[in-house]
């Protein structure tokens, strides 16, 4: 098996490298990072067209390495996905996608955590697409932590996971199932034992590699 992943942020390489090797470690990862596409996204407002074709050119250097399955690990790019879909010849899967379903068929308040308002933006409609699609309406409530992009910002693991933490700790008696919107927050999850909450804690990479992992299995 070999798995293509699309990254924005250089602490997801680590993040997903450990969540691939405990899942599929005999997959053979081809890895790509692109700082500047957040930049991107981030102006007012946003060129979507020449998103959609960075995108489908790191798409493109993929399917030139030949493999089985591609993993977009920025959230921010989830809503590209399904738009370039067509014009891809390999199986792409969005980040939260797997993590969306789960949080909406829990059927509560789901709270979402995220370090900033453009990943709370394109969590909140996928959920909200999500669940008109199984005819639900769940109630939703958003949460931004500042500090978590500035420790993420200072490559300070160790303080990214802590305030996190503290922020699940301060949310939990407000929502029924927490999402963290971002794969760089899911450090906050690692040894860290979930029966301390009061809800569920959804972090997306485990569900997205085991996908990954299925679409694959599922070709042979």
């Amino acid at each position: 098996m070999i798995l293509g992943l699309i990254h924005t942020v250089q602490i997801t390489l680590g993040i997903l490298n450990t969540v691939c090797d405990e899942i599929i470690p005999e997959a053979e990862l081809i890895q790509l990072l692109d700082e500047g596409f957040l930049r991107m996204l981030q102006h007012k407002p946003a060129p979507m067209a020449k998103a959609r074709e960075r995108l489908l050119r790191h798409i493109y250097c993929l399917e030139e390495n030949e493999v089985d399955v591609i993993l977009v690990v920025c959230s921010s790019l989830s809503s590209l996905v399904d738009k370039v879909k067509s014009k891809v010849n390999v199986p792409l899967v969005k980040i939260d996608e797997e993590m969306i379903k789960r949080a909406v068929e829990c059927d509560g308040k789901i709270g979402i955590l995220a370090s900033h308002e453009l990943a709370i933006d394109t969590i909140y409609l996928q959920i909200e697409d999500y669940a008109r699609s199984i005819g639900v309406n769940p109630e939703l409530k958003v949460f931004v932590e500042p500090n978590t992009l500035i420790a993420m910002n200072e490559g300070d693991i160790d303080r990214l996971g802590s305030v996190t933490r503290q922020r699940i700790e301060e949310i939990q008696s407000d929502v029924d199932i927490l999402v963290l919107a971002q794969v760089s927050l899911s450090v906050a999850m690692h040894g860290v034992d979930i029966k301390k909450y009061r809800i569920p804690v959804l972090t997306s990479p485990q569900f997205a590699v085991e996908k990954c992992k299925s679409i694959v299995q599922g070709m042979s």
